[in-house]
């Protein structure tokens, strides 16, 4: 009796016995619904396939997240050997689905003969569809190539000069009018403060001093006068105005302001919160803020960059601190969107833009993926094409280019990200697992076992060790904040603006809540049911601490502003921390009443509690005040008293500072290593 075979790159399909075989023969195991999406794009090789029809053709009849479709497709990755990034067999065509782009034989074959080829022609025709999804897949765009225009810019990064060279930290270039000179944050004298220096061999000269840092220098196109960014006595960001031959002192020019960018030699652009953007003169008699602007949840800040027609590009973020890039378009007073947050697109992640001296090219730094694989991209702002200028595994930052569109100067950086394991009895501290990727707020799970933390998704690695396992497959920035159920081993994470459970078993995921945003919704506690979270808001005051049944819908308003961080395995006792004094709280079911179990009044006071392994004491965090980076992890009896200074983690980011408890009481978090020194790279533009 003969048979369908399927035969692609020396795998064999064979619909009838549901079976797959490797090139060498072996027969691999795919479960159902794994085998079934398969199929479904094998046997439309060539041919974009929208997520719609697969999960009609894979789950006919049933209600399902989108989220199953992802995990079985990156199971099938695993299994083929393939690359989402680099695809051989499936290819994600963005907005539209998936396509299998290897070349497909369909054969027959009987039991006693092996298979024979049917046809040569659907071979071929997958063929040329390959080669158009792979010409596709390497232009990292969202809109249609038929509008695009070649860049007028040449810009090569090969023949860049290393242009500092010092144990420090040297950051945030800005080029002269004419190139000759830049001015620089480095914190060799101690404090980041501004230095200018002669390109390409000069002496740097510091212009700038003080106890409080400076940032962001951006110099005039027509003259030697610098603006920077620094923060004032009580927290306020401002803007200051010098001159590279410090001629004069510095003088304020504009209060609560950020990112300052030079638009000609006498107006600026800069912007306040996150979401605005302002154009100034310097004498500050006239502000004008940009209107049209989206608000977003996000925290991005905007570093908004005018060109000489008045067209500012700025950054604005959906989610988080992972922004894109948009345009102001001054000719229309309109606002467009240039990139968008995917791994198929140039935007993840996206800042620090600047023009080419044309007004047509914005080059910018972005990411594929997290904050530190950053690299410098391209995008013609009339026709949308971008291009990845760098090359490498990342890590440049702080792009900017001379007034005379003559030179190009970046900052560059190997920053890694590492969890450790860290046992204070022993002094044994342990590397669990090193990345360029970043590991953001990782969370043990209650039996200690294994940590969930979040990147471009959800990922879980074992406690003990191991590579991280992807549990999401959702764009960048969309799953995030995960945290265990203190009762099961089950995860909670936010999907945009809802909150999720997952099995990490089995992958399945399931909406619980619609309208849970993290950014009024936050520091989330889970045990069965039951979820305690920190609520913006309300009631009057501003904010509140809630404990919310998902069973019986009945929902709890604490008498304390709590932030909660872990309820006990029993879910009788809830830990957090108090807004305000940052007293380390215990709170008791069924009313959840609160009581404070360290004392309050310390210069820095606690946060992040977690229970020890046994929940007999309570594990807490206290940052240094002027120690940027570093904390000391203390411990306290469950009952209060007086707590006691276990060591030191660190360094860590300030946005990334979660730790958590493994089952012998090591701590478990997330060092960041920038490897030391960031160096400015400088280059001649064509």
């Amino acid at each position: 009796m003969s048979r369908i075979v399927l035969e692609f790159s020396g795998f064999r399909l064979e619909p009838e016995r549901r079976r797959l075989t490797t090139p060498e023969g072996e027969a691999l195991t795919l479960r159902a619904r794994d085998f079934e999406t398969l199929l479904a794009l094998v046997q439309r090789a060539g041919t974009p396939v929208s997520k719609e029809d697969l999960i009609a053709t894979v789950w006919p009849g049933s209600v399902v997240e989108e989220n199953n479709l992802n995990q079985a497709i990156s199971k099938l990755r695993q299994i083929l050997g393939d690359d989402r990034h680099d695809p051989k067999f499936i290819a994600t065509l963005p907005g539209r689905g998936y396509q299998f782009i290897a070349s497909v034989r369909q054969l027959v074959a009987d039991d006693e003969n092996d298979a024979n080829e049917v046809t040569a022609n659907h071979r071929r025709r997958s063929l040329l569809a390959a080669v158009s999804i792979a010409i596709l897949a390497g232009v990292a765009l969202w809109w249609s190539v038929d509008t695009r225009q070649a860049p007028s810019v040449v810009i090569s990064l090969e023949a860049a000069r290393l242009v500092t060279q010092s144990p420090a930290s040297n950051t945030n270039p800005a080029l002269s009018g004419d190139g000759t000179f830049m001015a620089f944050v480095s914190d060799r004298s101690g404090t980041p403060q501004i230095w200018v220096k002669g390109l390409p061999d000069g002496k740097p000269i510091q212009i700038t001093e003080g106890d409080n840092a400076a940032a962001s220098p951006a110099w005039s196109p027509v003259d030697d006068t610098i603006l920077f960014q620094r923060v004032e006595a009580g927290g306020a960001p401002s803007i200051w105005r010098t001159d590279a031959l410090r001629s004069n002192p510095p003088s304020l020019v504009q209060r609560r302001a950020v990112s300052p960018r030079f638009a000609d030699g006498r107006s600026f652009t800069f912007s306040r919160g996150y979401s605005s953007v302002y154009v100034a003169t310097l004498d500050g008699n006239d502000v004008r803020r940009i209107e049209g602007i989206p608000k977003t949840p996000g925290f991005a800040f905007s570093d908004p960059a005018m060109n000489a027609d008045g067209d500012i590009a700025f950054v604005l973020a959906d989610e988080g601190p992972s922004g894109n890039l948009w345009l102001y378009d001054e000719a229309t007073a309109t606002v467009r969107q240039l990139t968008r947050s995917n791994n198929e697109y140039a935007g993840v992640w996206a800042r620090s833009p600047v023009w080419t001296a044309d007004g047509e090219t914005i080059v910018y730094i972005a990411s594929d993926g997290f904050d530190s694989n950053t690299h410098i991209w391209r995008i013609n702002a009339t026709s949308g094409e971008t291009e990845k200028l760098s090359a490498g595994a990342g890590g440049y930052t702080d792009v900017t280019i001379s007034g005379d569109g003559s030179r190009l100067a970046y900052s560059f950086v190997r920053p890694i990200s590492r969890l450790i394991r860290s046992n204070f009895s022993t002094g044994v501290h342990r590397v669990l697992h090193e990345s360029r990727d970043g590991m953001a707020l990782p969370v043990v799970s209650a039996d200690g076992t294994s940590v969930v933390y979040f990147y471009d998704n959800v990922y879980v690695v074992p406690s003990a060790g191991g590579d991280p396992v992807q549990l999401t497959f959702q764009n960048p920035g969309e799953a995030t904040l995960p945290v265990w159920s203190r009762s099961e081993s089950m995860i909670f994470y936010y999907n945009k603006r809802t909150l999720h459970r997952l099995d990490p078993a089995t992958g399945e995921s399931q909406l619980i809540v619609d309208d849970f945003h993290w950014s009024s919704r936050n520091w989330l506690a889970v045990h069965d049911d039951v979820l305690a979270y920190h609520i913006r808001g309300k009631p009057v005051g501003g904010e509140a601490a809630v404990v919310l049944n998902l069973g019986t819908g009945e929902e709890l308003l604490l008498d304390e502003a709590l932030m909660p961080t872990d309820f006990s395995r029993d879910g009788q006792t809830l830990l957090g921390v108090r807004r305000g004094d940052s007293a380390i709280m215990t709170c008791k079911a069924p009313t959840f009443s609160c009581e404070a179990i360290t004392h309050v009044g310390e210069a820095v006071d606690g946060a992040i509690p977690r229970w020890s392994a046994d929940e007999s004491r309570v594990f807490f965090r206290r940052a240094r005040d002027k120690d940027t980076g570093f904390a000391d992890i203390w411990v306290v009896a469950r009952e209060g008293g007086e707590p006691e200074r276990l060591g030191e983690i660190g360094p860590y980011q300030s946005d990334n500072m979660y730790f958590g408890v493994a089952e012998d009481d090591s701590i478990i978090w997330n060092q960041y290593d920038s490897n030391g020194r960031s160096e400015i790279w400088v280059v001649d533009l064509e």
